[in-house]
């Protein structure tokens, strides 16, 4: 998975992909 951060990412955005790695990791 690629995410770029700009100035349009929020906090939220990156608090649900913690979610989404934190889900896929056994």
């Amino acid at each position: 998975i690629t995410v770029s951060f700009d100035e349009t990412t929020t906090l939220e955005d990156v608090d649900k992909l913690f979610e989404v790695f934190a889900g896929g990791k056994p």
